[in-house]
C-alpha cells in the first residue's frame, strides 16, 4: 500500500537542513519514517531512519537513538 506522505514532511525537513539543525532535521526524517512504517512501506522507512541517524551522527541523546530503533522496528514490521 502506498500512501503518499503530507506535503509539510518535505518542507520540514529542508528548512531544518538549511537552519544546520541536525537534530531537528533527524526528527523530521525520523517522523516522516515512522509515517511510512505505519502506512505499511517498509523498505522507505528504513531508508529514512538511516537518513535521520546520518543526519544526526554522534551528537544525538540517547533517547533520540532509542526513538530511531522502535522506528527501525517498526519498519522491519510493516516488511
Amino acid at each position: 500500500m502506498t500512501t503518499a506522505p503530507p506535503v509539510p514532511y518535505g518542507a520540514a525537513i529542508q528548512a531544518a537542513r538549511s537552519a544546520g539543525d541536525p537534530l531537528f532535521t533527524a526528527y523530521q526524517t525520523g517522523t516522516l519514517a515512522q509515517f511510512e512504517a505505519h502506512a505499511g512501506n517498509g523498505v522507505e522507512a528504513l531508508n529514512l531512519a538511516r537518513r535521520a541517524r546520518r543526519a544526526l551522527g554522534e551528537i544525538g541523546p540517547a533517547v533520540t537513538d532509542a526513538w530511531l530503533s522502535s522506528i527501525e522496528a517498526l519498519s522491519h514490521a510493516a516488511l
